[in-house]
């Protein structure tokens, strides 16, 4: 997928904390022999903070073991998601290791929680599953490697913001279907929309440049959005907004009418909703479900 300043790649590199590696694992551990599954993100006021929420658990001694791990917390997460039609439930361990003193050893932990210290300030992290589950597949970075009778994967999503946790988004075909949905389950306005657009997007103008400074960009946290297009879903008036440098990679790679996934933050822009922006932040040419099976078949080839 592509990368801009507003709209992280769901390939996002493993160089983001290249610059942060002063502390060396073991040469024994996983997190050396699996190295390119391996997140290292540094303390945050001298606190390592747990990446996301879950339940302590205790690995296998033989997994911790000839895993290497030395003082680690392992937390055990369970996320519903909505998948090829039906709601699925992933299930992972993430494992935060190099730590020189736990803050919290057992019970359930937030997103950011403080989880102790770590030597030389920094924590190496990664995620391992019993299964190639498609929440993981599509969602991490590099591909999985079996070891131990586990999965391991880059966690480095756990990071990131839930803007870009791209398996929590609704599917929905119709933009004024998921604006009904977000006005009525006010859970999320993050949605994965199925369209058939009729055209590369265009410059913004002058008159909504100065609209989404005052208003949208402020709203939805996005710095620089450079392209837009607008169409009528219902009686709706719908404007797509395109972080900077999309429109060239549209140009590139879709063809006009043909079907577009689209990672979308809608927001209404007026009292009777007759106005509908949404945020692209990332798109698709094909859908999850083929995405996850392409990746699936890499493992066998």
């Amino acid at each position: 997928m592509r990368k801009s300043s507003t709209a992280i790649s769901i390939l996002l590199a493993l160089t983001l904390f290249a610059s942060c590696r002063n502390a060396t694992p073991s040469i024994h551990s996983i997190f050396t022999t699996l190295s390119a599954q391996t997140v290292v993100f540094p303390a945050e006021d001298g606190r390592i903070r747990s990446p996301t929420a879950g339940t302590i658990v205790s690995l296998p001694t033989q997994i911790a073991r000839d895993a290497g791990l030395g003082r680690y917390v392992a937390i055990q997460t369970s996320i519903e998601y909505p998948f090829a039609g039906k709601t699925e439930t992933a299930q992972f361990i993430t494992i935060i290791g190099n730590l020189s003193r736990k803050q919290i050893k057992k019970g359930t932990v937030e997103k950011g929680s403080d989880l102790g210290t770590a030597i030389g300030g920094q924590a190496f992290m990664i995620v391992m599953a019993d299964s190639l589950n498609s929440y993981l597949v599509c969602s991490t970075t590099t591909r999985a490697e079996n070891r131990l009778g586990k999965w391991w994967f880059n966690g480095e999503f756990l990071l990131d913001d839930t803007d870009n946790l791209w398996l929590n988004y609704l599917p929905e075909t119709s933009p004024t279907v998921a604006l009904r949905q977000m006005l009525e389950g006010g859970k999320t306005n993050n949605y994965l929309l199925n369209l058939h657009l009729s055209a590369i997007p265009e410059p913004i103008s002058a008159d909504i440049a100065f609209e989404l400074t005052a208003y949208g960009e402020k709203r939805t946290g996005l710095e620089e959005v450079e392209s837009m297009q607008s169409f009528k879903d219902g009686d709706k008036i719908v404007t797509i907004f395109w972080p900077a440098g999309f429109a060239q990679y549209l140009k590139n790679e879709y063809a006009p009418g043909k079907a577009i996934w689209i990672f979308s933050k809608l927001i209404p822009c007026d009292t009777d909703y007759r106005k509908l922006y949404i945020f692209a932040r990332e798109f698709l040419l094909e859908p999850l479900e083929s995405l996850y099976q392409s990746r699936l078949e890499s493992y066998h080839q």
